[in-house]
């Protein structure tokens, strides 16, 4: 595999769960709350380290999770609304293009924290 020379790396604000991101209002369906205070911070964070560049190519995305407390959560609750939110934010076309995706979690931060490195793969697909 070859990627780019550069990492994105962006620093996120920790994501709600991906059972907490839609809510049902009758027959509608709408971000929460939480959803929508997150995708705010993380077009906020995008914006200053990336600008409006999208990546076009393939992707490969790291993530390190450092939650907020010691509380039992599934790693994989944060993947969802942590592409989706990336994809709103315009760092890439599609989260289709996401090949491949590494998730860690590491220590305790207060408020939580999840950075991001984003790799764009030279050559397309190899």
């Amino acid at each position: 595999m070859r990627l780019g020379t550069e990492a994105l790396r962006i620093e996120l604000p920790w994501p709600p769960s991906a059972n907490s991101i839609w809510r049902r209002a009758g027959r509608r369906m709408h971000l929460s709350a939480k959803a929508v205070r997150f995708h705010a911070g993380v077009m906020a964070a995008v914006l200053a380290v990336r600008g409006d560049r999208k990546l076009s190519g393939r992707i490969c995305v790291c993530l390190e999770a450092y939650p907020p407390d010691r509380r039992k959560r599934d790693i994989d609750n944060l993947v969802k609304p942590t592409l989706d939110a990336l994809t709103k934010a315009g760092v890439w076309l599609d989260d289709e293009q996401v090949e491949e995706l590494t998730i860690r979690r590491l220590n305790v931060s207060r408020g939580g924290l999840l950075v991001a490195e984003i790799y764009e793969r030279k050559g397309g697909g190899e």
